[in-house]
């Protein structure tokens, strides 16, 4: 089912692929292509799927959220799999929060599903750069708290702590400082 924010952010997505990779932190290798984002097997489809051609092809799957929605990191999982089962190449899975109603507050970038002996069934790392996106905060209403960045920074690619835009990839803050990502990521 298409919700109210799905054609909008989804043009936006393809439009500017580069942009939104350099706002999630992601300095691609080589060229990016917008790719066929559906995955109807089981009637589900993604927002943006964006192919990063390198030594090491791999995905970039964006999925922009408007609304608390506690099945986003379960999602985000499925569509990781279904999206590297389809295209045969691994999959970075980012949810991008787009207002602050959509923050259920668990979301943690980590689903860790177990049995319940306990044994692990997965641990799937996603991306949550932001808690409320630069430029899209309502005025007074910013919450610059350090662990969720500076919502009043400005456009995408700005640093919340240093304020400019960065002079190389590797000068850019990471999203929440202290959190790397899983590793390789």
């Amino acid at each position: 089912m298409s919700k109210p924010f799905n054609a909008t952010t989804r043009e936006l997505l393809g439009a500017f692929p580069e942009s939104w990779l350099a706002y999630v932190g992601i300095d691609p290798e080589g060229p990016v292509l917008a790719i066929d984002a559906d995955v109807s097997t089981i009637s589900a489809e993604v927002d943006k799927v964006l192919r990063i051609e390198g030594p090491e092809p791999y995905l970039v799957h964006i999925e922009l959220q408007a609304s608390a929605d506690r099945t986003l990191p379960r999602r985000l999982w499925r569509y990781n799999a279904l999206l590297d089962l389809k295209h045969d190449l691994r999959v970075r899975s980012i949810a991008i929060l787009l207002r602050p109603a959509a923050d259920s507050g668990d979301l943690t970038g980590v689903l860790d599903l177990r049995r319940p002996d306990g044994g692990r069934v997965v641990e799937f790392h996603y991306g949550v750069p932001l808690r409320r996106p630069p430029g899209l905060a309502s005025a007074g209403r910013a919450d610059p708290s350090p662990e969720r960045g500076d919502p009043a920074a400005g456009p995408a690619g700005r640093c919340p702590r240093h304020g400019g835009a960065p002079d190389r990839p590797s000068d850019r803050c990471p999203a929440r400082p202290g959190d790397s990502g899983p590793p390789g990521w």
